[in-house]
C-alpha cells in the first residue's frame, strides 16, 4: 500500500528474476517499493486493473528491494515511494539476478 508520494517506472518482463533495490545509494528517507502487473490504460491511474506482484519496506535499513519472476512479454510497473507521507531523493538500480 503506497502511503507517501511516489514515482512510477515499467519495465517489459523477459523471463528473467528482476530485483529493483534502493539499497547501493543512500537515501535521505523511509523507502517503498512496489511491484504490479496488469492493464494501466486507464489514463495512468492505477486503479483496479493492476495486481501487486511484490513490494518491500525496509530491506536494507530504511531502503528496500525486491526481487521478482518476469514473464516473458508482460509489463511491470514499478513505483518507489515513501512510508508515512515521506519523500526524497533516491537512486534505483533494476538488474536481472
Amino acid at each position: 500500500t503506497s502511503t507517501g508520494p511516489g514515482i512510477w517506472y515499467f519495465v517489459e518482463g523477459d523471463g528473467s528474476l528482476l530485483q529493483a533495490s534502493l539499497c547501493k545509494f543512500a537515501t535521505d528517507y523511509d523507502t517503498k517499493i512496489s511491484i504490479y502487473s496488469g492493464d494501466c490504460s486507464n489514463g495512468g491511474t492505477a486503479g483496479d486493473n493492476l495486481f501487486c506482484v511484490g513490494g518491500n519496506d525496509d530491506f536494507c535499513g530504511l531502503q528496500s528491494l525486491v526481487t521478482w519472476q518476469t514473464v516473458v512479454g508482460t509489463k511491470y510497473y514499478i513505483l518507489v515511494h515513501g512510508d508515512l507521507l515521506t519523500s526524497g531523493s533516491f537512486e534505483m538500480t533494476l538488474e536481472r539476478v
